[in-house]
């Protein structure tokens, strides 16, 4: 909630209003922030707080890198890695809503049936199964054509042997912090391509009507569940010790929230 405002027109009119906090200068981790009015987003009645708390990063990136970056087609194959985080699981809904075939890398035979039960329409296990010896069965040998990774290294890699020509490869996060060997014939035959994203340099380079189109996008598909992040617990502010012990275990099944009560 905005307590107090500036004297400029748009801080004005977000004065008293239920709002999201993008604040990554600062943070959030306190009871009271001062942020630009810019920084601060109007949510509606009906979003939970735990809801609005988690509104940016991963459903801006679910749609962004869907709907803006890629622009994949009803019907089009889309390969994505982590395929068990909550921006893949967002990825798999927004594929069942647009009409676009996910094909989605785990590391674990155990997500396979969650998966498919969210919508999933292929789960490759990786390294178990080769990821370009699998999208091109289940593509019929054209591969795919839209794809991001959020692991690097190996993964990264596998997955160029699946693009399809003019296949394009955003890379959105490293979560092996190792450095993916390419190979520059991969590309070269196939006009492939690979490419990095990053949340906030996107953002910087829209302006103000797109911003705002996106907000209501993302208000929309978050009520209706398609955007919602999976919430594992939320802590008061003096068991932030804890909180932060299951955030750093193997399964948080998550996010982790504080409260600040």
């Amino acid at each position: 909630m905005v307590d107090a405002a500036g004297s400029g027109i748009l801080a004005r009119l977000r004065n008293g209003k239920r709002v999201a906090v993008l604040n990554g200068e600062g943070g959030n981790w306190q009871q009271y922030v001062i942020v630009r009015a810019r920084n601060v987003v109007p949510v509606p009645a009906q979003m939970p707080d735990e809801q609005a708390a988690t509104f940016f990063v991963n459903p801006a990136t679910a749609l962004i890198l869907t709907r803006h970056v890629h622009r994949v087609p009803p019907g089009g194959w889309f390969l994505q890695s982590a395929a068990a985080s909550n921006v893949g699981k967002m990825v798999i809904r927004l594929g069942k809503r647009f009409g676009f075939r996910t094909i989605n890398i785990v590391r674990r035979a155990d997500h396979i049936e969650p998966l498919r039960r969210l919508g999933a329409d292929f789960v490759i296990v990786h390294p178990a199964e080769s990821i370009g010896e699998r999208v091109m069965q289940i593509t019929g040998g054209q591969g795919a054509v839209h794809a991001i990774d959020a692991v690097g290294g190996a993964t990264a890699a596998a997955m160029i042997a699946g693009l399809g020509h003019g296949g394009r490869l955003v890379c959105y996060g490293t979560l092996s912090g190792d450095p993916a060997p390419v190979d520059p014939r991969e590309l070269m035959v196939k006009g492939a391509s690979v490419e990095g994203f990053w949340l906030s340099n996107w953002t910087k380079g829209q302006g103000p009507l797109k911003m705002l189109s996106l907000f209501r996008e993302l208000s929309r598909l978050i009520v209706q569940g398609d955007l919602a992040s999976e919430i594992a617990a939320s802590y008061p502010m003096q068991s932030y010790l804890e909180a932060v012990r299951k955030v750093q275990s193997s399964n948080p099944g998550g996010k982790i929230l504080l409260r600040f009560d």
